[in-house]
């Protein structure tokens, strides 16, 4: 429970200066994409088992896929890359310095703005295909089960996959963060960050990896929850308050641990503002 207790700490004491730049990225992907169509889907399909056939149809009730929403996705991938390279760029600072600063800085953004946009537009493309490889498994057991009067067996049987799927995103998500704060960091190229950030990884992998899932968990609860109520637009929007300023405190905690380096942010003496 280290890196948790550290994340929420932080998230805690410091939080209008970590809301400052998450709150449009949570503002927009809640309100105008579906970040969270694969939960309603496993919500819903142990009513929609017996009547839906083939890929297609299957991989569009877990994806949103369409012209609206690839563009809009393009512009959700700029806007993340531009708000959430400032965020990092300022808890890097506060990590260092142990000194916070509400100040627009060019710098953050001129320096970080590339590195975290490759970072984003990637992950983008490998939870796409998590998605696709899911949708076959789940079209797959459908076949084999739903199709022959085992709903409860192949409803169990999509959950599972839904789970594990959800696992893969999260470490997926803390790879290509933690790539990308080495990238913007030490300069280092998107390989060389990679294999920092399986490294890095290695080291507590049981506990980053608890670490990791519990935004996802409480992320999921939430959608669920928001599902029920029919308010999905609101449960997008609190999943991803919780998710996203988590992930960022998370994956510089990750990196500075992984280089050994001095956080000054929580040493009493130098906590100013």
């Amino acid at each position: 429970m280290k890196y948790v207790k550290e994340v929420t700490e932080y998230c805690f004491k410091n939080f209008w200066f970590v809301m400052l730049f998450a709150i449009g990225p949570i503002v927009f992907v809640g309100l105008l994409l579906h970040p969270f169509q694969f939960v309603e889907f496993l919500f819903n399909y142990p009513l929609m088992a017996s009547s839906v056939e083939g890929f297609a149809n299957f991989f569009y009730a877990i994806v949103p896929f369409d012209w609206l929403t690839i563009l809009m996705s393009v512009v959700a991938i700029v806007l993340c890359a531009v708000l959430l390279c400032m965020l990092l760029g300022r808890v890097e600072r506060h990590f260092r310095t142990g000194k916070k600063s509400y100040e627009f800085n060019k710098s953050d953004f001129n320096n970080n703005f590339l590195s975290v946009l490759f970072a984003i537009f990637f992950l983008f493309l490998a939870i796409f295909v998590v998605e696709i490889i899911a949708t076959c498994l789940i079209v797959f057991f459908d076949f084999i089960f739903a199709k022959h009067g085992l709903i409860v067996l192949s409803s169990i049987c999509v959950c599972v996959v839904g789970i594990l799927s959800f696992a893969l995103i999260a470490l997926l998500v803390l790879l290509f963060g933690v790539a990308a704060t080495d990238k913007m960091i030490m300069g280092s190229p998107f390989v060389s960050a990679m294999g920092t950030a399986f490294n890095a990884l290695k080291k507590n992998t049981f506990k980053i990896f608890v670490a990791t899932l519990l935004p996802f968990i409480l992320a999921i609860g939430l959608s669920l929850l928001g599902i029920w109520l029919n308010v999905v637009w609101l449960s997008n929007i609190l999943s991803l308050f919780v998710m996203i300023p988590y992930i960022c405190v998370l994956v510089m905690i990750v990196f500075f641990e992984y280089y050994d380096l001095v956080r000054y942010d929580t040493r009493p003496y130098y906590s100013l503002k």
